[in-house]
Formats: C-alpha cells, sequence, structure tokens
C-alpha cells in the first residue's frame, strides 16, 4: 500500500501524534511526506516532498487573515498535486486539515482519509456546505466514538474511531510520585498543569486566583507571554512538556469541546493523572469510559473540593494503555483503510 501524508498546516503541537501516525502508517505501507522543510525535520520519512516556505499559513490568525491563510492552504495543496504522482497512491492521509480549502483544492477522485483533530466540525453555514460537499472518496477519523457517530449521522460519511496514542519513553510504566514539577514549585504544593492554548484568557486568570488564594496548588499554564508570580507561571511554549506532565498532580483542560478532542487531556491519562475538566460534551463522554480518571467542575472554584480515587485511577490507567497502544491504534487505522 502507498500512503501519501500531507500536512499542509504544520502545527508544532502535532508533532509527537504525528510522529505515531508516521511509524504506524510505515509499519502498513511506504510512506511519502508531504509538508514544509521546517516541519519535516521533526521526522525521519525518506521519501518527501518539500512544500515551499511562502505558502506556510500564519498562526493564530482572524478576520481577512483568514481569507489570506486558507489561500495559502489552497496553494500549498495545489503544489503537492503537481509534484506528487497521485495516481501512484492508494490512498492519502491529512493528520490535521482546515475544511474550507480542502474542500475547495482537493479533486474528488483521489481517495482521502482525514483526521478530526484540529479542525471544529462545521457550526456555521459556509463550512457546512463545504463539509457536505467533500466527495464520496473523502472517509473522516477520529479519536472518540461520539465523533465518528456524529459525522455518520449528520452527514452521512464514513467515519471511523483511532484510539489515540501517545509516543514517550516508558508508555507502559507507572508515573512516579507527584508534587515535584520542574516550573519552581514547592514540593508540599499540588501541581495543576494546563499546557492547552484552548483555555480562555478568563480562565487562567481564574486559576491563577485560585491558587493565589490557596498554598495548596502551584499552577503551571499556557500563556501568551512568559511570566511567573509567587503561585503561577505561565509560558508560550513547553519545551519540557512530558517532563511537566510526569511530575504534575492534575491536568486541567477548560475548553469547550464537543466533537473536538484535546491532545494533552489524552496525554495527561497516558501519565496516570487526573484530568480535570470543565463540563463538556467531550469530558462527559471521556468520563463514561474513565469515571475516576476524568473530573468534571462546572467553575474553577471546585477544583478546591474534588476527591480522587488513587486506586480507581491506577486501574483505569492500565486499561487507558491496553486501550491507546501503538499496536491498537496502527490495527485500526488497517481497518478503516481495508473498509472498503
Amino acid at each position: 500500500m502507498r500512503i501519501l501524508v500531507i500536512d499542509h498546516l504544520g502545527l508544532r503541537g502535532h508533532v509527537n501524534v504525528n510522529t505515531v501516525f508516521l511509524r504506524a502508517l510505515s509499519e502498513i505501507g511506504s510512506v511519502t511526506l508531504a509538508t514544509f522543510a521546517e516541519y519535516h525535520r521533526h521526522f525521519t520519512v525518506a521519501d518527501r516532498i518539500d512544500i515551499p516556505d511562502k505558502h506556510t499559513p500564519d498562526k493564530h490568525v482572524s478576520g481577512m487573515s483568514r481569507i489570506s491563510n486558507r489561500a495559502k492552504l489552497m496553494r500549498s495543496l495545489s503544489y503537492v498535486l503537481q509534484n506528487a504522482k497521485m495516481d501512484d497512491y492508494d490512498l492519502t492521509f491529512f493528520p490535521c486539515y482546515e475544511v474550507i480549502s480542502f474542500a475547495l483544492g482537493w479533486p474528488r477522485k483521489y481517495r482521502a482519509f482525514l483526521f478530526e483533530h484540529g479542525e471544529k466540525i462545521p457550526r456555521r453555514w459556509f463550512k457546512d456546505i463545504c463539509y457536505k460537499r467533500l466527495g464520496n472518496n473523502v472517509s473522516h477519523l477520529a479519536y472518540m466514538e461520539h465523533t465518528a457517530d456524529f459525522i455518520t449521522r449528520n452527514y452521512g460519511r464514513r467515519a471511523y474511531k483511532i484510539p489515540y496514542s501517545y509516543d514517550r519513553k516508558g508508555f507502559s510504566e507507572l508515573p512516579p510520585e507527584n508534587g515535584t514539577s520542574l516550573g519552581g514549585a514547592p514540593k508540599r504544593r499540588k501541581v495543576i498543569f494546563c499546557p492547552s492554548a484552548s483555555n480562555q484568557k478568563v480562565m487562567t486568570d481564574n486559576l491563577i486566583s485560585l491558587v493565589s488564594e490557596n498554598d495548596e496548588y502551584y499552577l503551571i499554564a499556557k500563556g501568551k507571554v512568559n511570566q511567573r508570580g509567587d503561585s503561577y507561571e505561565l509560558r508560550t511554549f513547553f519545551d519540557d512538556y512530558e517532563e511537566q506532565l510526569r511530575r504534575s498532580d492534575y491536568v486541567f483542560f477548560g475548553g469547550q469541546y464537543s466533537y473536538r478532542v484535546s491532545g494533552p487531556v489524552f496525554e495527561a491519562l497516558s501519565y496516570g493523572k487526573p484530568a480535570i475538566i470543565l463540563d463538556c460534551l467531550f469530558g462527559r463522554e471521556l468520563k463514561k469510559m474513565y469515571p475516576c480518571s476524568v473530573i468534571l467542575v462546572s467553575e474553577i472554584a471546585e477544583i478546591k473540593s474534588i476527591q480522587i480515587d488513587h486506586a480507581g485511577i491506577c486501574e483505569e490507567h492500565k486499561r487507558f494503555l491496553r486501550d491507546h497502544s501503538f499496536e491498537r491504534a496502527k490495527q485500526e487505522l488497517l481497518g478503516a483503510f481495508t473498509s472498503g
């Protein structure tokens, strides 16, 4: 099986999961990776197509800049279509995508699998139209069963659940003792790690207020600027992301996701960490599977009164590792590719 992987978004936060995808795909068939030269350096795929840097989309855009960004995405997609011998490939895999540029720029005759990771399932009328017109050769992959079911039920499209497999050393090992975070937190404090960019500023401000008023906690969170206080630390990027996960006591996620998912939440569960999630459909569905490990709160203040079932989390952690093993993810991908 010959597989063309196209990543023309080049999101830095997706490097780890893309590494897992590429490893799995390389064991399924022969892989060609089309992405930007700067992004290629994160991976070891030898057969590659370099998309010119001038087509690199900007991050965190709004307004008219979104139109310019979509034009870049369409030009990068066009570049790949012109430089890859498309008829030589059995399928094309997109680890992430943007629905409007894809719908306008992808030829319907080519078989494609789109991963619903970074893209919100349409809620606006024009995106909804584009989504419905993707063509019969396009299938969808999702990390959650309820997302795949939603796509099939509402759009009549083929959709498959693929487990989130996180590539790290000692994946099957239980984490060490908590409370020893690298961020300058005293060992006696419980560390709340908040690595997602999806949390709104008001949410981060509320977390800072919580830890500032309670000596029991220390916050390490993603922010737009690097900043440190007595009870918290904000960073624009975590170079020691895995170490922070390993040494945290809780991982907090405040994004209001329904059919989109949070990678950091899955990664927290892979380390056996309690995931505190502001109540949303994604959190409710995940809690059905891991009721001890997923803690839903309606507001930040509830964090002070949560109770942790450590024995239950330990058992769920073992099951999570089985459910999300690399071999299982690879087999589910292969099943989707060969399903028709």
